[in-house]
């Protein structure tokens, strides 16, 4: 029961920490790796500048490890 207590806190610590900037930069990153062009998340997204969608969608630890072997084999 001890368990189920403490995964329902962190199920809601989760989701106090959601907010309309958070589910942005999620689509948006969700959109590069689904193949979409920068521009065209850009355009999504509503950006005039490309620097910004670019700071949204930064690549994480996980995304260079998965460009590390796609280069390396």
């Amino acid at each position: 029961m001890k368990a189920r207590k403490a995964e329902d806190r962190d199920v809601i610590e989760a989701l106090n920490a959601l907010s309309p900037h958070v589910l942005r930069h999620t689509a948006a990153k969700r959109l590069l790796d689904a193949s979409a062009q920068l521009t065209e998340v850009a355009e999504i997204l509503g950006h005039e500048d490309l620097n910004i969608t670019r700071w949204y969608t930064q690549p994480g630890e996980e995304d260079l490890h998965r460009a590390m072997d796609r280069t390396l084999g």
